[in-house]
């Protein structure tokens, strides 16, 4: 029975060889043709709403999945941002991508969605997310030392400075802003590290600003801002531009230079006569003054605004002939007047000319000025209290003292003789308020003085 089992199975399984062997006979298939996926509305993304975090798959459909990536890549939506998804399909077993359309897929609320033919990768542009609120504009009321002294008003129109010591280790400042929002100041348009502060319930904050925050000396534009929960930072609030100026001032340099000079010797009665271009300036005699007849001496100096100036000299005699002589002021400072001093044996004569008459062998003492520069323009003229000293003496009370801009000067009479000036000043004021000099440590500076000149230039 059981040789009989074997012999019936042997001739089956040869019988189906056989026939499968036959020309034009295929086995059958066990593998069913793939279909073209149907589902056009891909789910799972939606546009994007600022704030919210951006999905990364679309919720698998029965015939694909998908992974998403995002164009600009943020963690969070941003605020008025348009942003791009790239969806890519793959087809689930018994599905085919080959065969689907052009721009057959959907994506709910982009403005377009796109994809080539017989292709599972979907291009979905979305309009931009909406714009956050933008918070309410502060208003900054007053800058103030660390103690709360105030170091100028925020709302003048002058100039404002801020020196060293007003800036200190920090300064305050100080506004109004909605309740319980974030301040932070800027300068120059650049957050400051560190100067941030909460507005009070009452609407008034105070923000430390330290003095190395506030960077180098110069113009600076002081601003703040301010964010309130849940909006945007606020627009900067009024501007307040000063100068901070933490430097004390200091002596640039000093110089000297004596007046040009002309003078000679002439008959009794002669008229000497000096003129600036075709002004006269100074007119004298000789048998006008109670000295030897005959000698003269003229003295110049720049005119106001005028540093080259030349002078010219002209004697007439009694029988009517004229000599003329030029000279030059020779003084370099633009910012320089006439002097006023009177020297011996002479008067003022005029804008910038002194007429001075000497006795024989006698030489006339010439005003020389005594030039000290500033480092930057000082608005103190304490320093006239210091003490000055020519050729070894003390001078108590140098004359025309002045000071214009950066720049102060003393004038005096010199002799024969150079003579070396010392200058020592103290108490000097920048605009800022910044003090160069003590009483204890004051500012010098020494420059020498020529001799006076008392040249022949006439017969």
């Amino acid at each position: 029975m059981k040789k009989l089992l074997i012999i019936l199975m042997v001739v089956a399984m040869a019988s189906f060889l056989f026939v499968g062997c036959l020309p034009g006979v295929t086995p059958p298939d066990d593998d069913e043709e793939d279909v073209v996926v149907t589902i056009a509305a891909i789910p799972g993304v939606t546009a994007p709403v600022t704030g919210a975090t951006p999905v990364t798959a679309i919720t698998a459909t029965a015939q694909y999945t998908g992974v998403v990536a995002w164009s600009p890549v943020d963690t969070t939506f941003a605020a008025a941002t348009a942003y791009t998804a790239t969806i890519t399909l793959t087809a689930k077993t018994g599905y085919t991508l080959t065969g689907v359309a052009a721009d057959f897929f959907t994506v709910a609320d982009a403005t377009t969605d796109t994809n080539l033919a017989d292709s599972g990768v979907v291009t979905a542009v979305f309009a931009a997310t909406a714009a956050v609120p933008t918070s309410a504009t502060p208003v900054l009321t007053a800058v103030q030392e660390s103690d709360g002294t105030s170091i100028f008003t925020v709302t003048s129109t002058s100039t404002l400075y801020m020196n060293e010591d007003e800036a200190g280790s920090s300064i305050l400042v100080k506004g109004t802003a909605p309740s319980e929002s974030l301040v932070t100041i800027y300068i120059d348009d650049v957050a400051v590290v560190g100067a941030v502060g909460e507005t009070a319930v009452t609407g008034l904050w105070t923000v430390a600003v330290a003095e190395s925050s506030l960077g180098a000396d110069g113009v600076k534009v002081m601003t703040a801002k301010v964010t309130e929960v849940g909006l945007a930072e606020s627009a900067a609030s009024n501007a307040v531009t000063f100068t901070l100026d933490t430097v004390d001032p200091g002596i640039d340099s000093i110089a000297a230079t004596a007046a040009a000079s002309a003078s000679g010797t002439d008959e009794d009665s002669a008229v000497v006569t000096a003129t600036s271009g075709t002004d006269p300036i100074s007119t004298i005699t000789l048998d006008d003054y109670d000295v030897v007849p005959g000698t003269w001496t003229i003295l110049c100096t720049a005119d106001s605004g005028n540093v080259t100036a030349e002078y010219n000299v002209v004697v007439t005699t009694p029988a009517n002939v004229a000599t003329s002589y030029n000279i030059s002021a020779g003084i370099s400072y633009g910012f320089i007047t006439g002097f006023d001093t009177t020297l011996a044996y002479g008067f003022k004569a005029g804008d910038g000319c002194d007429v001075v008459v000497t006795e024989d062998g006698v030489t006339a003492a010439i005003t020389a000025k005594a030039t000290i520069t500033f480092d930057e323009d000082v608005t103190d003229a304490g320093m006239a209290a210091g003490t000055y000293t020519l050729g070894g003496d003390d001078i108590a009370d140098p004359t025309n003292y002045s000071l214009t801009s950066d720049t102060g000067y003393w004038t005096t009479a010199t002799g024969a003789e150079d003579a070396s000036l010392t200058i020592t000043v103290y108490g000097i004021t920048d605009a800022a308020g910044n003090v160069g000099g003590t009483s204890a440590s004051p500012l010098s500076a020494t420059c020498t003085i020529g001799a006076a000149s008392s040249t022949l230039l006439a017969y």
